[in-house]
This record gives C-alpha cells, sequence and structure tokens, in this order.
C-alpha cells in the first residue's frame, strides 16, 4: 500500500500548469517534526483536476494544509554534472484547508491564533440519496441465555 499523510505549512506559491488538458497544481509543504530545535521536511505536492481549481481557490503561502496522497520518488540526472538526483513528490487524492494564510488572519484580535478558514466550498451539483430510514431495533428473543 502507498499512502502518506502530511500536514504541513503551504510554503511557495501556487503554480498551475495544463498538462494533456487537466490543471496541475504544485507547491511546496514544508513539515515541521516534533521539536522547535529541527529543520522542517520538505515536500513538493501535486493537486490533479478539479481539486487543483479548488487548491487555488481555497489557499496560497502560509495556509496550513492536510494532504493525503501517494508517495512517487522523482529521479533526474544534472545535465552539467551527470549526477543522479531525487526528491519526493506526493500526488494528492484529497487535501484540506486546516487554516488560512497568517495573514488572512487578521480575526485572532491580537492573541496570536490564526483564525481558520471560513470560506464556504462550492455546492455539489448532483443530487444525495435520500437518508435511509433507520434500522429496527434488534430484538432478542427470551430463551436467549445472552
Amino acid at each position: 500500500m502507498n499512502s502518506i499523510t502530511l500536514v504541513g505549512r503551504v510554503a511557495s506559491e501556487l503554480e498551475t500548469r495544463d498538462v494533456n488538458g487537466t490543471a496541475v497544481t504544485t507547491f511546496r509543504l514544508a513539515v515541521n517534526r516534533n521539536s522547535k530545535e529541527e529543520e522542517p521536511d520538505w515536500f513538493t505536492i501535486e493537486v490533479w483536476g478539479k481539486q487543483s481549481d479548488l487548491a487555488q481557490r481555497l489557499f496560497g503561502r502560509g495556509a496550513l494544509v492536510g494532504v493525503i496522497g501517494t508517495l512517487r520518488l522523482m529521479k533526474w540526472t544534472e545535465k552539467d554534472t551527470g549526477e543522479k538526483r531525487s526528491r519526493p513528490l506526493i500526488r494528492s487524492s484529497f487535501f484540506e484547508v486546516l487554516q488560512g494564510r497568517r495573514e488572512d488572519a487578521g480575526e485572532t484580535g491580537g492573541s496570536g491564533v490564526e483564525a481558520p478558514v471560513r470560506r464556504q466550498l462550492p455546492q455539489r451539483i448532483e443530487q444525495s440519496a435520500p437518508a435511509a430510514a433507520p434500522a429496527a431495533p434488534m430484538t432478542r428473543p427470551a430463551d436467549v441465555p445472552f
């Protein structure tokens, strides 16, 4: 199974490109470690399709974002030196904005606590299925010993 879950700060501007008619947004995510003295881990995140458009609308640099995706290892050879290089790449299958950008947190009242994102997601186009009726409670026959 190849699955990774990360929570970190968006550390770069979102860059969007077109790949065969599909929008792909890329950004860097800085994930802190347990100790404040340690440097964060850096990941490149790719968001494809409709999620790419949503990412462009919902967050930017400085936002706290949770990402679930698959881990890939990008490999290449430097043209100048011939040195083989690699870096991790996360292809997002789901993301959630946990807090907006730090500069958007003007609603803190000076407390130093960042305001959560208060933007609404677009409404779903398709109709949701009607809720199923609650199941009737199970009854036990009197002759069952437990």
